[in-house]
């Protein structure tokens, strides 16, 4: 499923305070589906000059031999499945985990589960010549004629926690970090900073396990989100349309 026909999606762009009139069309005749955003606080938007591996697999470096550093911006917004980005004859720098900036540190690989980001640097220092930038899944094995030294993981883990240090570390009782998590006797406790009243959405991105309901909506400050009479009416015509639609096929839930 396409936004406008691309991969990825059109950028949004607002300051603190804009508000942003988005009108969806769903253009499936057989299903139902919901829309939601993950939004990244950011100075200027990042111009991304090629879409190496979500666009053309290939790339002309033709008068950038003074370039020494690349920034890659990792998204995998697979519904089930974990890949293992590399660089053939490259290493990798990470900086960034999940939109948080972390203690920077230098691997041959990074591993992304399902809905997770990553920021790395490469450093063009190798010889010059054509070299493969590499998403295997975590499943498969390197080609026999494969170059990379890299051996894919057959796990659905995460990059350990002791590499993703966040570069500011917020006290929270007896954690630290950004977005805070710890298992406690087989319950998961989740601390963040309450600085963004509204309704949030928080679901696993592996859609069957939304629809069993890993999924939950939490409103942040209440008293503190202005009254809007339109966003309510919005909102009510909107389940009453639903409730009403009747499927091709029996759906098992509203489509997150």
């Amino acid at each position: 499923m396409t936004f406008n026909g691309t991969v990825s999606r059109p950028t949004i762009i607002a300051d603190w305070g804009d508000d942003v009139t988005i009108h969806v069309t769903n253009n499936m005749a057989s299903n139902g589906t919901s829309i939601h955003w993950h939004v990244a606080r950011l100075g200027a938007a990042p111009v991304m000059q090629n879409g190496l591996i979500n666009g053309t697999n290939s790339y002309n470096c033709t008068g950038e031999s003074d370039v020494r550093c690349y920034l890659f911006r990792l998204i995998n917004v697979a519904v089930d499945g974990v890949f293992e980005f590399s660089i053939d004859g490259h290493g990798l720098q990470v900086v960034d985990h999940d939109l948080v900036p972390i203690v920077p540190y230098k691997t041959d690989s990074v591993q992304l589960t399902i809905g997770q980001r990553y920021d790395v640097i490469s450093e063009a220092n190798a010889e010059p010549g054509s070299y493969w930038l590499r998403s295997g899944w975590n499943t498969d094995s390197p080609p026999t004629e494969s170059e990379s030294t890299v051996t894919l993981s057959d796990s659905c883990l995460d990059e350990p926690p002791a590499k993703t240090v966040p570069h500011l570390s917020l006290d929270v009782t007896n954690m630290c970090g950004g977005v805070v998590y710890e298992n406690m006797n087989s319950t998961l406790a989740i601390a963040f900073r309450l600085d963004s009243p509204g309704a949030w959405l928080v679901h696993c991105h592996i859609v069957w396990h939304a629809s069993q309901a890993l999924a939950l909506e939490f409103v942040e400050s209440q008293s503190r989100i202005p009254p809007d009479d339109r966003s309510t009416w919005m909102y009510r015509k909107t389940c009453d349309s639903w409730v009403a639609w009747t499927p091709i096929w029996d759906q098992e839930e509203s489509g997150i």
